[in-house]
């Protein structure tokens, strides 16, 4: 009785997911469209492994149990991979996608000779009782890597944006694990599909969470994430840069908003990719950007980076002649600090910046 209603409370979690993700306009397709899929999936493989424990030693149904039984084992690795696209593009990672497609292309052969031939993956006696078959350790660690892909998409995906999530996604992680594994030890307690609903859920909370204070233009974070950063600065001591766009107006009037959000990216592809591996950085206003440094660096070491910020966007204005030019100002915020009187110096000293820049450009 305790495994029906197991059964029972995991698909109306699943059916109330579809239903949340269906309504939700602010999800992408791609999203919207992985999450309800591997919905469906769970269902379907859930239903499946509810009729084969139902109809578990009853000899009049040997054919069907080795029907639902190979559907099962067949759905269940591919769910994790319907699941990932949550977090990637379906083109990304090919190599390593096309790997994980082969196994789980072997596991369904696996499964369908398994319907014919008893005691590969599974096997069905003619008593009509379910037992593992010789090769059932290949369907575990098919299992196995798919659902490492999807871990690796989701460790991925927090530090493109990032957000840092790891403790929620080691927690979650770590529930599935150990929820899964009840099942692996006890058979007969089936909270498998309970556990993997619910860990559904709570992936699809790490992903408003990461997604929460990321502008979609530029994947940086953005202006509330800047805002709060700065309130919990506490007494740590660290740099704070602002950076503005020189007359990004007459690039959107010249040459349209389409390539001033085409500036915007780049702009925001170069920041990241110089000052990331130090600090944070934010876009906080429509052509303005900041970048919170924490880790420790002397005053030297900021004017390389700096200096090689201009380097990079250097670079690319030979390719994107249209790229603007960037001005930036630096203050250092200590323990005697406030946080006002450290962004009036960023901005004081980024205008300075701005206003040499112009008239070295116009000499």
């Amino acid at each position: 009785m305790n495994h029906i209603f197991s059964l029972l409370i995991s698909w109306m979690i699943m059916l109330v997911f579809i239903v949340v993700l269906a309504t939700n306009v602010g999800l992408s397709s791609r999203v919207r469209n992985a999450g309800i899929k591997a919905c469906i999936f769970m269902l379907i493989a859930s239903f499946a492994e509810s009729v084969s424990f139902g109809i578990n030693g009853n000899e009049s149904s040997i054919l069907l149990h080795k029907i639902v039984k190979a559907i099962e084992l067949s759905l269940t690795p591919i769910i994790p991979m319907i699941a990932s696209c949550m977090f990637y593009k379906w083109n990304d990672d090919k190599k390593f996608k096309n790997i994980v497609f082969f196994f789980i292309a072997a596991n369904v052969f696996a499964e369908i000779m398994s319907y014919s031939t008893n005691n590969l993956i599974f096997c069905i006696d003619e008593r009509n009782n379910f037992s593992a078959g010789s090769f059932y350790f290949f369907y575990l660690a098919v299992n196995i890597l798919s659902t490492t892909f999807f871990f690796v998409k989701a460790y991925k995906f927090s530090h493109l944006y990032q957000t840092g999530s790891n403790i929620l996604l080691f927690s979650i992680a770590i529930f599935l694990v150990a929820g899964t594994s009840i099942q692996l030890i006890y058979p007969d307690i089936l909270v498998s599909w309970l556990v993997q609903s619910i860990s559904l859920l709570l992936w699809y909370i790490f992903y408003n969470a990461t997604t929460m204070y990321v502008d979609k233009l530029t994947t940086l974070l953005n202006q509330p994430a800047y805002q709060n950063t700065l309130e919990k600065i506490g007494s740590d001591e660290l740099f704070i840069i602002t950076f503005d766009v020189d007359d990004f107006k007459t690039v959107n009037d010249t040459y349209g908003h389409g390539l001033g959000d085409k500036v915007l990216r780049k702009i925001g592809k170069t920041l990241k990719k110089c000052y990331s591996p130090y600090g944070k950085v934010y876009r906080i206003g429509g052509d303005e950007f900041a970048v919170i440094i924490k880790r420790e660096l002397s005053h030297d070491e900021l004017k390389k980076l700096n200096s090689n910020f201009t380097h990079l966007l250097e670079e690319t204005r030979v390719s994107f002649p249209e790229l603007p030019y960037v001005s930036y100002g630096a203050a250092f915020y200590t323990r005697s600090s406030t946080i006002k009187a450290v962004k009036e110096e960023t901005d004081k000293n980024m205008y300075r910046e701005k206003a040499f820049n112009k008239k070295q450009r116009n000499s």
